[in-house]
């Protein structure tokens, strides 16, 4: 279903990369997380940050090991609060909020 979502949006033109649950519901997120830091050949996780909506990506990022940043504009997290819930090292409420943190305000 990611894979196809992702298509739609046109998010598949900024990587070859997409993962999403299996239809076995047999991988974890974390499962997928590293899935795609291995193709991407990264091994130093601290290099990269995960950006989710829900619980399952916090805890996800957690246990691999990588900073997560929560944002409230998906299907999962529907305030800050919830997103402080778990270790991150942001949230945001929108697409511009979110730019903001990775980049910095100029």
């Amino acid at each position: 279903y990611a894979e196809a979502i992702l298509k739609h949006f046109g998010f598949d033109k900024y990587t070859n990369i997409l993962y999403g649950a299996d239809h076995n519901n047999k991988l974890k997120k974390v499962d997928i997380i590293e899935k795609c830091m291995v193709d991407l050949g990264v091994t130093d996780y601290s290099n990269a940050v995960m950006i989710g909506d829900s619980s399952h990506d916090a805890i996800g990022a957690e246990k691999i090991g990588m900073d997560f940043i929560g944002v409230t504009y998906g299907f999962g997290f529907s305030k800050k609060e919830d997103i402080c819930k778990y270790k991150n090292v942001g949230s945001a409420d929108s697409t511009q909020e979110l730019v903001s943190l990775l980049v910095g305000d100029k």
